[in-house]
């Protein structure tokens, strides 16, 4: 049941990851007030609100709703790509990992 709950987090990694690369092709400048309030996830009962950053976010669960001390965080290349360009790539981890998928461990 805890995988279960860590996933709900994965998946709004997903919507936030959507709505900051639809910031990038239509801005191609990434201003983290902005993305915060464009792209913030509400919280839920397992972790609290996502407010992300242009460059990534992390997220630390409730360990009491969770059942887990659990933490993720996703990362991106923006700022090696905001001058050159190119494509923005995304780097998952979270610990611990026997409760995130294999995309997302360590």
């Amino acid at each position: 049941t805890i995988r279960a709950k860590v996933s709900q987090v994965v998946s709004s990694f997903d919507a936030i990851k959507t709505c900051i690369g639809e910031q990038y092709v239509s801005n191609s400048l990434l201003v983290d007030s902005v993305v915060s309030t464009l792209c913030s996830v509400a919280a839920n009962k397992f972790f609290g609100a996502i407010n992300p950053v242009a460059t990534g976010i992390v997220v630390v669960g409730d360990a009491a709703s969770v059942g887990a001390a659990v933490s993720a965080s996703i990362y991106n290349n923006y700022s090696a790509i905001s001058t050159s360009g190119g494509n923005m790539t995304w780097t998952c981890k979270g610990s611990s990992d026997t409760y995130f998928p294999v995309g997302c461990r360590g």
